[in-house]
């Protein structure tokens, strides 16, 4: 069998992955083969094998190829945090918890990756640390929509409804297309109204 040389693999694989970047399949899974076929547990390709299967709907078959990855080269932020997202994506939040928590090790500034966790966080109700994570990414990402529009979400549930007001504000003045800002802002005029209300003994207190 024909090795192929280090530098070689290198080029092919960059191809591969800025061809995947436009939304393609068909080059990158013949340019894939063709490195497993030469390394066939080459980290690097097992990882783009895996944002492959991702692209065609295989999650199962992602996941095999990200969890392999990792394996092979357990200092990749971005692998782990990607097979945490897939695996939540099959309910399993602990699991994705405990991989957003390793890539937070490895890359620990990273706004996307911190977004990540804090989404974590909320989905097994760990509120609080998950109020502090979406806080420390945006020291890092200030203008980021999504994770203010996050952080509102959170500060919804904690029931702080002036400062869940204000991420919201911030997440629509940033990005006007990011509707869970919005719907975390009428959450807190709703809340607010029935408030109100209750105070003025307008409620019946039936759910």
């Amino acid at each position: 069998m024909t090795q192929i040389s280090a530098p070689t693999v290198k080029e092919v694989l960059d191809a591969a992955e800025q061809a995947m970047r436009r939304g393609e399949t068909r080059g990158p899974a013949i340019w894939l083969k063709r490195v497993r076929e030469s390394a066939p547990l080459h980290p690097r390709s097992q990882h783009l094998l895996g944002l492959l299967h991702r692209l065609q709907d295989r999650d199962d078959l992602s996941i095999c190829a990200l969890r392999t990855s990792l394996l092979l080269r357990p200092g990749i932020a971005m692998v782990a945090t990607q097979l945490g997202i897939l695996l939540k994506g099959q309910s399993k939040h602990l699991a994705n918890l405990r991989l957003q928590e390793q890539a937070v090790v490895i890359w620990p500034t990273d706004a996307a990756i911190l977004n990540n966790l804090g989404n974590a966080l909320s989905e097994v109700n760990l509120l609080s640390r998950a109020t502090e994570v979406f806080e420390k990414a945006l020291s890092s990402a200030p203008g980021d929509a999504i994770i203010h529009a996050n952080l509102a979400s959170v500060l919804v549930k904690v029931v702080a409804p002036a400062e869940a007001t204000r991420a919201a504000t911030r997440a629509i003045l940033l990005g006007p297309g990011e509707q869970s800002a919005y719907l975390s802002l009428s959450a807190v005029l709703c809340h607010g109204k029935y408030d109100a209300d209750r105070r003025a003994g307008r409620c019946s207190g039936r759910g």
